[in-house]
């Protein structure tokens, strides 16, 4: 029987850059490449470790996350797997300072953008405390986290089409101006 790691999976990469980008401070890189070539290696540092790590606890991992109780379905058993559920919280614990650093950075600097980051990043924090509270016990079957994480992206999607939407809109309001037609 194969593994379930469905718990696990929302914990990766872009998940924690996302939310510590609301604390990289704002200034102008002095080598972009340089920045951008650290960083893949970083990611792929990050992917080859992670693939080792699961590939070597493979026989020692559990097939589910959790379990409810069955004398008590709506609470659940939060004693079944300390590691599975510590990467929950974290991750919600993460998404949640994100959220608050996006605010801030969107209420200092007026930008718009950052507020739409800040809504996607409490959506993604429901989404793991969901995650964290009623783990899914069937990978096959869509749960009320797998919904909030749709709906992470969902804000995040609006989010970009409306910067982009923004952008076109000024850039086109500057072309006017300047041929002398506004």
């Amino acid at each position: 029987m194969p593994l379930d790691f469905s718990p696990v999976k929302s914990g990766s990469a872009p998940d924690v850059a996302l939310a510590l980008a609301a604390f990289v401070p704002r200034s102008r890189l002095q080598r972009p490449y340089l920045v951008l070539a650290g960083g893949v290696a970083g990611v792929a540092t990050a992917v080859l470790v992670a693939a080792v790590l699961v590939s070597e606890l493979t026989e020692r991992l559990p097939l589910a996350a959790a379990t409810l109780a069955p004398e008590a379905p709506a609470w659940p058993d939060l004693h079944a797997q300390p590691a599975v559920l510590a990467l929950q919280l974290f991750m919600t614990l993460l998404y949640g300072l994100a959220a608050v650093g996006f605010l801030r950075r969107s209420r200092r600097l007026g930008d718009e953008f950052f507020g739409w980051l800040a809504i996607a990043a409490i959506v993604a924090a429901a989404s793991q405390l969901n995650y964290f509270l009623y783990p899914a016990l069937y990978s096959e079957w869509v749960h009320t986290g797998d919904v909030f994480r749709l709906c992470f992206y969902a804000v995040l999607l609006a989010g970009s089409m409306r910067e982009i939407w923004s952008h076109w809109h000024a850039l086109s309001r500057a072309a006017v101006a300047e041929s002398g037609g506004g």
